[in-house]
């Protein structure tokens, strides 16, 4: 017997059953653009010169990562919340779009954290002191971290609670599993058993489980992201 594989209906158009047209801009095409181009010039700079006080560029990303988080927990509160089975679906696009910046945003986070860490390791000196001064570069990834780590986890428990409940408005999501309806680390085609399996990657966090996506996510037609 072949392996399910998941199409979902990632689309602005109508029916629109996981609401995509009502994801918020802030997730657009625009704002996506400017929180990439700061993750890579905070890479520059801490790659680049890295006992240079400059920073700005992670504290950016770091805040629109938080936001997004923020968000998450907003859409997942909704969800939960919601009054019918049509309400819950439509929220699916919004809970997917949070998803995916505050992963990513985390990914990066952790990553910038540890390499300098390892790097200072073998150097035999604290990554979070620069020469004589300290760095307080580490210091903001370390606190902007928290929020979206349990955003992250709060997303995994709601998809324990629905499981072992399994509530008929929210489990059943047109007839299959809460996972298997989210568009997070999604691609057309992909086989549901595998994309369970990427989903728990996302309240772990580790970079180095990434199933061949792309670390930035993707854009639909109107501007809106909503799979990596």
């Amino acid at each position: 017997m072949a392996d399910k594989r998941l199409t979902l209906a990632i689309s602005s158009a109508s029916p629109d059953p996981l609401g995509i047209a009502a994801v918020s801009g802030f997730y657009g095409q625009g704002a996506c653009s400017g929180w990439y181009l700061t993750i890579l010039a905070s890479w520059y700079n801490l790659l680049g010169q890295p006992d240079a006080m400059r920073w700005p560029n992670m504290v950016a990303y770091l805040l629109a990562t938080n936001w997004a988080a923020i968000d998450l927990f907003r859409q997942t509160s909704r969800y939960t919340n919601s009054s019918s089975h049509d309400d819950a679906t439509k929220l699916l696009g919004s809970i997917a779009a949070a998803t995916t910046i505050t992963y990513w945003g985390l990914v990066h986070a952790i990553s910038q954290f540890m390499l300098p860490q390892l790097y200072n390791h073998v150097k035999r000196e604290s990554a979070f002191t620069s020469y004589t001064r300290p760095d307080w570069k580490f210091a903001a990834l370390l606190v902007g971290s928290a929020l979206p780590s349990m955003a992250l986890t709060s997303l995994f428990t709601l998809n324990s609670q629905l499981w072992f409940a399994e509530q008929p408005s929210s489990h059943a999501v047109f007839g299959i599993a809460f996972e298997e309806a989210l568009p997070v680390l999604y691609w057309d085609y992909i086989e549901a058993d595998a994309h369970w399996l990427v989903l728990q990657a996302v309240p772990a966090d580790w970079p180095s489980i990434e199933f061949h996506s792309t670390p930035f996510g993707r854009m639909d037609g109107d501007g809106f992201i909503y799979y990596c």
